[in-house]
């Protein structure tokens, strides 16, 4: 029960403008064990995933003493459906989040950002890493082999608390000229 992690906003023209949001995605694993005819699961598989590589595909999906290799790092909700319904037989899914700053270097400085861990690392990441973090939820009861809850019995959950959203008093407008300027200046004078 994992809380997703608070966005940051800066105005533009009335409007709120993410400067840092997270995405939920998903990661894509084969059990090269479970996959009968790697070069037709390569056909399905690229048909959704146009940039997964063949070589390197069929590489690991030789690996018959291997029972996990990650062949996506991150694909959209909308691409998991897809290739759930092609019916794959050895491809998995696992849930990911990854943080992203829509207006790239604009602000990074006061923003910052976050580890590979979901850490916050300086800017308003790292002060604010408790607020924008949330807590994640408990769930005690049993599972099936394969991880899924099963809502049996005395289960205890306690539901998970998403972090907060930060809106700052960044006027977008202002803060590109200013940045712009000063890189003008910068190139200028050194």
């Amino acid at each position: 029960l994992k809380a997703r992690r608070g966005a940051i906003f800066a105005h533009e023209k009335g409007e709120l403008v993410p400067l840092a949001q997270t995405k939920e995605g998903w990661t894509v694993s084969i059990d090269p064990r479970r996959i009968e005819d790697a070069n037709a699961a390569y056909e399905t598989l690229h048909s959704i995933i146009e940039e997964l590589d063949e070589k390197t595909f069929l590489a690991v999906a030789s690996k018959q003493d291997d029972p996990h290799e990650v062949i996506a790092d991150f694909i959209p909700t909308s691409k998991k459906e897809a290739l759930e319904a092609k019916r794959i037989t050895g491809v998995y899914f696992s849930p990911k989040s990854i943080r992203t700053y829509p207006t790239e270097e604009l602000a990074a400085h006061v923003i910052g950002f976050t580890d590979t861990e979901g850490r916050g690392q300086y800017g308003l990441e790292q002060f604010y890493h408790y607020d924008l973090v949330g807590e994640d939820g408990v769930f005690v009861g049993e599972t099936t082999p394969a991880g899924r809850f099963l809502h049996l019995g005395s289960a205890i959950v306690r539901p998970e608390k998403n972090g907060v959203d930060i809106v700052l008093t960044i006027d977008m407008g202002m803060q590109t000229y200013l940045e712009e300027t000063v890189g003008v200046i910068y190139e200028k004078y050194g």
